[in-house]
């Protein structure tokens, strides 16, 4: 954590913000309410609510801000706190509805999540944000087709919202509409041509379907922007491995492997690989520990066009 900014900031605040010196004191802590920096923001926005100067707006807007700053350090239950402040003080503000369901979303709390995003769509019916994050809540409940009608209604609010089109994109990969999720990847790309995530995607998309070239191409430009991302790595060794690269592949699934060892189709995938190389017992050993994470990890690796050797 950063060391306090300001050494005689206590007194300044003290004596209020009537002079010019004190003036650029309380610009400088709005400066940091609202900096990149957490721990900062954290600083700046706490002592703007204790210095009781500010009109209850301020004070609400300094409470939604700091709570942004804590949920980003994953403190979910501070953040929480401080949104119930924001809304308290200002009952009609749909961002604080919003953020303190992205709070509530990532306790994995989706129903509570859901109602302040619907009380956050009702204050402003052209939200587009909070439609979005609805869509995340339904398809982490499991309603996909309720996701994707709230990705649908955020795209049309904001037609340029790249992460709408992705994530609506995640949510046809779960039924398997994989044409339709790359429509939707590159339009993510499209309006973000340095999305790691939608690139990998797409990869992985190609793959299946069975345009390796370009699926190749997806993994190569994801893994030049994000270059050790463990679901890249894994995408591209089942690239490698349709291709009968195998060499390749099982560089790529170890290099994933080390990242996250518990990732199934890295485990089944190089369990191929090594099948195929006639490493009987090394095969049976990494297969053994994918089917133990999934045990449909075969028939997904049969839907991907890649049989049990």
């Amino acid at each position: 954590m950063r060391v306090a900014w300001a050494a005689g900031l206590s007194l300044l605040l003290s004596i209020g913000f009537g002079n010019d010196a004190a003036a650029q004191t309380r610009a400088q802590l709005w400066a940091n309410c609202n900096a990149s920096d957490p721990d900062l923001r954290i600083s700046g926005c706490t002592s703007l609510i204790q210095s009781n100067k500010e009109t209850t707006d301020k004070r609400a807007d300094a409470f939604n801000k700091r709570g942004i700053a804590y949920k980003d350090k994953g403190d979910y239950d501070r953040a929480i706190q401080d949104y119930d402040q924001a809304i308290r003080l200002s009952p009609k503000n749909a961002a604080a509805f919003d953020n303190r369901g992205v709070a509530y979303a990532g306790k994995g709390q989706y129903d509570r999540a859901i109602q302040d995003y619907d009380q956050a769509i009702k204050l402003n019916p052209h939200e587009s944000l909070a439609r979005n994050n609805r869509g995340l809540a339904y398809a982490n409940k499991g309603q996909i087709d309720r996701a994707i009608q709230d990705y649908d209604q955020a795209i049309q609010l904001t037609p340029n919202f790249a992460i709408a089109y992705y994530n609506r994109g995640l949510a046809r990969d779960t039924k398997r509409e994989y044409k339709l999720a790359i429509q939707d990847y590159d339009q993510a790309i499209w309006l973000n041509p340095n999305s790691a995530d939608a690139l990998n995607s797409r990869c992985w998309d190609r793959a299946i379907l069975g345009d390796l070239p370009a699926a190749l191409a997806d993994c190569d430009a994801a893994l030049r922007l994000s270059p050790n991302d463990a679901a890249t790595l894994d995408s591209r060794g089942l690239v490698f491995l349709k291709l009968g690269r195998l060499a390749d592949a099982m560089t790529d699934y170890t290099a994933a492997l080390k990242i996250s060892p518990k990732t199934a189709t890295s485990l089944y995938g190089r369990g191929l690989v090594y099948r195929l190389q006639n490493e009987s017992d090394n095969a049976a050993r990494d297969i053994a520990a994918a089917k133990e994470i999934d045990p449909d990890i075969a028939n997904a690796f049969l839907s991907y066009g890649v049989p049990d050797q």
